[in-house]
């Protein structure tokens, strides 16, 4: 906190060097935390990551900040290639319910349903502090389709019979915080799984995915 001797200091990928944190709004700390996809339990791995923002969120209450915490829950869309960007993989939860423990479920819904749940109670029994709001993906399909059509609209992304792309070399920025910038090393990483040949560039990545 600026003139305080207790200040909030995490690393900065940007920088890549430790520095306090000054929010926006004074006192007032708003984190988002990517939540998980609830295709089959979580597993400690997944939990680290709910733990250092347990962590951040803690640390700034003890500041005497106030704290807005969210952390959504992904129960439709991830899909099984995700990690190559491509929109010819699968669904998570869709490829969860044919496997032999998915096939107790009804359907998609109850499975996700019950995954949540038992991620919930392992939240519980790990006494992580609950987000202010827990949004789930199935309740924002809407937003999702206007942020994609205003990404299309100014030239960022573009559709193809297989889904549609965010264009990555319209964001000159894209990598910079990771310090992956090189485009053919880029294109060399995702050459052999790239599997929709009207993309504009190996790069690119999906934000929806058509039947």
């Amino acid at each position: 906190m600026e003139g305080s001797s207790k200040t909030l200091r995490l690393y900065n990928t940007l920088t890549r060097s430790i520095e306090p944190i000054y929010p926006l709004e004074r006192n007032r700390l708003r984190l988002y935390a990517c939540g998980p996809t609830v295709y089959t339990y979580a597993h400690i791995g997944n939990f680290r990551s709910f733990l250092t923002a347990d962590l951040i969120v803690r640390v700034a209450q003890a500041l005497g900040w106030q704290t807005v915490y969210v952390c959504n829950i992904t129960d439709v869309g991830h899909l099984t290639v995700d990690d190559y960007a491509d929109a010819s993989g699968e669904d998570k939860l869709e490829r969860a319910l044919r496997s032999e423990e998915g096939r107790r479920f009804p359907n998609i819904w109850d499975l996700a349903r019950y995954y949540t749940q038992a991620f919930l109670e392992d939240w519980q029994a790990l006494k992580l502090v609950e987000p202010d709001v827990r949004p789930r993906a199935t309740e924002h399909i809407r937003q999702q389709i206007l942020a994609i059509e205003q990404l299309v609209k100014t030239g960022h992304a573009y559709e193809t019979r297989q889904g549609v792309y965010f264009h990555v070399p319209s964001f000159p920025d894209y990598g910079k915080l990771s310090g992956n910038r090189d485009p053919e090393q880029l294109a060399q990483a995702v050459r052999d799984v790239v599997q929709d040949p009207e993309k504009r560039d190996p790069r690119d990545f999906a934000l929806w995915k058509k039947r």
